[in-house]
């Protein structure tokens, strides 16, 4: 799978980049992809038009051949080749931010906004609403509970992992309700 994985990648570029990148597999369904530009980056819009056009080659032959779902983190354009292991790690790193992204997107390192812990006066105000939903079964309560903890979570950009310690911890206020389906492992969500 790997292996099919890099060359789908490979054959895609290729018309796109002749000459000009290299595939890198970093771990199991992770790869970089290096670029070499014949001259410098003159614009920010132009780096970011190459790197809609690697996601647009890309997206469709990973998802037909193999069914996975492309998630791209870019770095900026850089010079020094012994930046590249402190660029990679960055640029991992923003990963995370996938997590606020209803569909995967690339994610931009001037893009990458600060991540919040979720606070105590925050998770309990959460709670009280969730309390408030669970002793009203209602479906359309649930859905108002659901909608306004989505816009929170989405404004207030909390780190991803409390929000899914959060998600997981509600188990606990909505346990007796039965109208509900077995509750999922928020742990494990991708967004």
């Amino acid at each position: 799978v790997e292996y099919s994985m890099l060359e789908i990648v490979r054959e895609s570029l290729l018309p796109l980049l002749p000459g000009q990148f290299e595939i890198l597999p970093a771990f199991f369904g992770r790869f970089v992809i290096l670029i070499t530009f014949n001259g410098p980056v003159t614009t920010r819009d132009h780096y970011r038009q190459v790197c809609r056009q690697i996601e647009k080659r890309l997206e469709e032959p990973l998802s037909n051949y193999l069914k996975l779902q492309l998630a791209i983190a870019a770095s900026p354009p850089f010079s020094e080749l012994h930046k590249l292991k402190a660029v990679y790690q960055k640029t991992a790193r923003q990963m995370i931010y996938r997590f606020y992204y209803e569909r995967p997107r690339i994610i931009h390192a001037e893009d990458c906004f600060p991540l919040q812990p979720l606070s105590r006066e925050d998770a309990v105000w959460l709670n009280g609403l969730a309390a408030q939903t669970a002793s009203d079964p209602n479906p359309k309560t649930l859905q108002r509970f659901l909608n306004k903890a989505k816009t929170f979570f989405l404004q207030m950009k909390q780190q991803p992992g409390d929000v899914t310690d959060w998600l997981t911890e509600l188990k606990t206020i909505f346990v007796n309700d039965s109208h509900l389906p077995p509750w999922p492992d928020f742990r494990e969500a991708g967004s």
